[in-house]
């Protein structure tokens, strides 16, 4: 009897083994009932794993013994044949749409759960009505983006194909593998660009002209816009110096006008501009108790950085919704904002530059224009920089010391980048996170968040231990003191982390990194900044 269930144990007896042979996984198991070296099988899995009976489980959308049938039992479709985008502002980096096919494999041959399914994934293209590729999709998303905004004409509908297909390039032969988008173009900018380039000028000064467009159906054409200078000498302009506008906005009564506003220094028509002159600080004043806005109390305002230089904004969008005025009479509305002249390898000294202000209200019935003319200058002055590292002298072990670089700049308008560098000694301590910590007064010009500027850094991300880091911050521009570096509001503050590791023989060293700005391609400051290492301080 023991003999007999030893036999039938061993009847029953598969062991699993894998192999790779080019590339391919085998599944081997032991033929049951049968002794020897020579007692097994290979199974190719082309398509999933070997479990431990040696069986090959097949991947999503694939089946059979081997995994090597593919199972793809839909194509994907659209649930809608067309669809219409409105693109008020083709500038902008957002998608202009989002188109959505569906695959009927998600939910059948795959879970709805499932992260990656191939037989369900779905690829999108512009297939007709492009010709001039002005438009451009996400094939994985489906997100549609204005390529070429210079280019798209205000008021124009652009009739799309959209196409879906699978991951293998098939199309289904149904008419719903396709649907139409019209996009149609009706952006404040254009509408701008067309009264500037239509209209002959108006000249209100010296330095301020206007354009306008206007309808006399309604009390609406009874809104009076004045724009003017505050401050600055627009003759006399450099980089770094500042122009302070206002735009004052007379609202009649009305029991509802919307009214969007925008500033800009691009240049109309001209799809290569490069700016040279910055917009900051743009605001809107306390309103009048008889005026109301839909946004809310304050209108929301959007910058835009331009393209070109990312730390330089050449458009902001001052959104009021729906504006009401219970008053008689027309009360005011202020607008203040400012220019600045930043650095640009292509600016074209003694050479006049445009600011725009330009308005569209009530339903696109009217448009108004004002620009001035900035006349920009070169200049040179001597570039220095002072930094004060603030942060401790010690780091206990299995921890970071923080730090900060205090950096004072009499910089006009430069790149600037900052280094972080550790040790020669290896696996002794890490750089940890450089950032932005936050910008002195004179910086209103470039972006403000801490989430706007990123770092690299070199080491192994494996085990999270990094030699140097680098932060490239842009063009950084200085509109007040830039004649010595500690005059008042002339601080960058960028904070970076030291980690020690935890490692006894570490104990007391003396560790030496170094701190480094570099502002355009000079190196203005670099200097060592030693730290000891101590016991670890227990919680």
């Amino acid at each position: 009897m023991e003999a007999c269930c030893v036999l039938k144990n061993a009847l029953i007896l598969l062991l699993s083994v894998t192999t790779v042979t080019g590339g391919l996984e085998m599944c081997k198991q032991q033929i049951k009932a049968c002794e020897g070296d020579s007692c097994y099988k290979s199974i190719p899995c082309y398509h999933g794993d070997c479990n431990e009976a040696g069986i090959c489980e097949c991947d999503l959308c694939w089946l059979g013994d081997n995994c090597n049938e593919y199972v793809d039992n839909f194509l994907p479709e659209f649930n809608k044949e067309e669809d219409t985008a409105i693109v008020s502002d083709p500038w902008a980096a957002e998608a202009v749409y989002t188109a959505q096919a569906f695959d009927g494999d998600l939910g059948t041959t795959c879970p709805m759960e499932a992260i990656i399914c191939d037989c369900a994934e779905i690829r999108y293209a512009i297939t007709d009505g492009d010709v001039n590729k002005l438009f451009y999709i996400n094939n994985l998303t489906g997100d549609v983006f204005v390529r070429e905004a210079s280019q798209v004409i205000s008021g124009r509908t652009y009739n799309l194909t959209i196409s879906a297909i699978n991951s293998k390039g098939r199309k289904s032969p149904s008419p719903n593998s396709e649907m139409k988008l019209k996009v149609v173009i009706d952006d404040l900018h254009h509408h701008l660009a067309q009264v500037l380039l239509q209209n002959e000028l108006t000249w209100l000064g010296d330095e301020i002209h206007s354009r306008e467009k206007r309808s006399t159906e309604e009390d609406h054409y009874l809104t009076e816009f004045n724009f003017t200078l505050v401050s600055g000498e627009v003759e006399t302009m450099e980089v770094g110096r500042r122009l302070d506008y206002r735009l004052e906005i007379m609202i009649p009564k009305t029991d509802g006008m919307d009214l969007t506003v925008e500033f800009f220094t691009k240049e109309i028509g001209n799809g290569n501009y490069t700016p040279v002159l910055a917009l900051f600080n743009v605001m809107v004043e306390d309103k009048p108790e008889e005026v109301t806005f839909s946004k809310g109390d304050q209108p929301h305002i959007e910058m835009l950085l331009t393209d070109e230089i990312m730390t330089a904004y050449d458009r902001a969008i001052v959104t009021f919704g729906e504006v009401k005025n219970t008053n008689s009479d027309p009360v005011p509305i202020y607008m203040l904002f400012s220019v600045t002249q930043i650095k640009n390898p292509s600016t074209m000294f003694d050479t006049k530059y445009l600011v725009t202000a330009g308005a569209e209200y009530d339903k696109e019935t009217y448009v108004w224009v004002g620009q001035s003319e900035v006349t920009v200058h070169n200049s040179t002055d001597e570039k220095s920089v002072e930094v004060d590292i603030i942060g401790p002298r010690e780091i206990p072990l299995d921890s970071a010391g923080v730090y900060v670089m205090v950096t004072h700049c009499a910089v006009r308008s430069e790149n600037f980048t900052f280094e972080i560098t550790g040790p020669e000694e290896k696996d002794i301590v890490t750089v940890g996170n450089l950032g932005v910590k936050d910008f002195d007064k004179n910086y209103d010009p470039v972006p403000q968040s801490i989430y706007f500027y990123n770092t690299t850094k070199v080491g192994s991300d494996d085990d999270v231990i990094y030699t140097s880091a680098t932060i490239n911050l842009g063009i950084m521009t200085n509109v007040g003191n830039y004649r010595e570096a500690r005059d008042e509001g002339n601080v960058i503050n960028v904070t970076f982390a030291i980690y020690a590791l935890n490692n006894d023989s570490h104990l007391g060293m003396e560790i030496e990194f170094k701190t480094s700005v570099i502002v355009g391609k000079e190196t203005l400051y670099s200097e060592p900044f030693k730290v000891k290492l101590v016991p670890r301080k227990d919680a």
